[in-house]
């Protein structure tokens, strides 16, 4: 064997010597993966509660649905909620930043000073326990299990998605059909009187509408949409006087008619100083409050802008 064999025969040798000790039995090639709660399921979780700083509010799982611990049980949104439920059963996480409570503090995970603390609650006093700390970036945070001092750096996960305040869980939409569903559409405001209904075949046919004059399709499927969907943006009691909000003498009522019966929506006078109108509908027992562009399309409506003559553009009545 000549001189530049030896040597790439030794370099061989030290490659493979090199492999073994990298690669030697007992050693982890990546860290293991660590899933917080993975003795949990998500529709075990009975309850939610997310604390900050400042404040808490707690979610609870009945009968109907969502709602938010106070003494107004307002509903709360099942979707918002069941997300974030879901998110922190399936979290994981293989980056194990800290080992010691040394850390806590400075990666915003200790007891007693967090961005988020996130308890899952699932009956007769179990509970697991998520602290949500500092994020170095938008698409990561640390984290810290309640009964553990590990710390990890999590994916998929943002504190903003576990808010301690009531209002970011409200379930919004206070009026919540399919226009599908629709079956008879009355709408009075200051401009008249909108009054719709599905014929035989289905078709939308309008009353009190002169000869000549059809629905246009695209304005009339605008206008079913409207009136299907209303969101609120807050509550204001269970209950309550209709005097009290201005809705014995509603600027506007709405009654839509599905299969499962009719629902009529109050539209009580504007608070002129907030900008904002006092509701209540009759499938629901809170009184609520809408800014003006939520309820615009109700007090702005007019049966002309859902007309057309036959075979020509909608006709826009002023």
């Amino acid at each position: 064997m000549n001189r530049a064999n030896k040597i790439l025969a030794l370099l061989l040798a030290a490659q493979l010597a090199l492999l073994a000790y990298v690669y030697r039995p007992g050693q982890e090639s990546a860290p293991p993966k660590m899933q917080f709660f993975s003795d949990v399921q998500a529709d075990q979780v009975t309850g939610l509660t997310v604390a900050d700083a400042k404040q808490a509010v707690t979610i609870d799982k009945e009968t109907n649905g969502w709602v938010i611990d106070s003494p107004q049980h307002y509903p709360a949104d099942k979707g918002k909620v069941e997300k974030l439920i879901k998110k922190l059963v399936d979290l994981t996480s293989s980056r194990l930043v800290a080992r010691t409570r040394a850390s806590h503090r400075r990666l915003k995970v200790a007891d007693d000073d967090f961005n988020r603390k996130v308890t899952l609650h699932l009956g007769k006093g179990d509970d697991r326990v998520l602290l949500l700390g500092s994020a170095p970036n938008y698409k990561t945070i640390h984290v810290r299990r309640g009964d553990d001092d590990k710390v990890y750096l999590a994916k998929g996960l943002a504190d903003w998605e576990a808010q301690a305040d009531q209002h970011s869980w409200f379930d919004t939409n206070y009026v919540d059909v399919k226009p599908d569903d629709l079956l008879q559409v009355t709408l009075t405001n200051s401009h008249g009187r909108i009054a719709l209904q599905r014929d035989k075949d289905k078709k939308w046919q309008a009353t009190g509408v002169g000869p000549g004059m059809v629905l246009a399709d695209e304005p009339l499927t605008d206008f079913l949409n409207r009136v299907s969907l209303i969101q609120l943006d807050s509550f204001l009691e269970r209950g309550g006087d209709e005097k009290k909000y201005g809705l014995d003498k509603p600027v506007a009522t709405l009654q839509i008619t599905t299969a499962s019966g009719t629902i009529t929506l109050k539209v009580g006078e504007e608070n002129a100083i907030k900008e904002e109108y006092a509701m209540k509908s009759s499938d629901s027992p809170f009184v609520v409050r809408a800014n003006g562009y939520q309820v615009k399309g109700l007090l702005d409506a007019k049966l002309g802008e859902l007309l057309k003559q036959a075979d020509q553009k909608p006709v826009d009545q002023k």
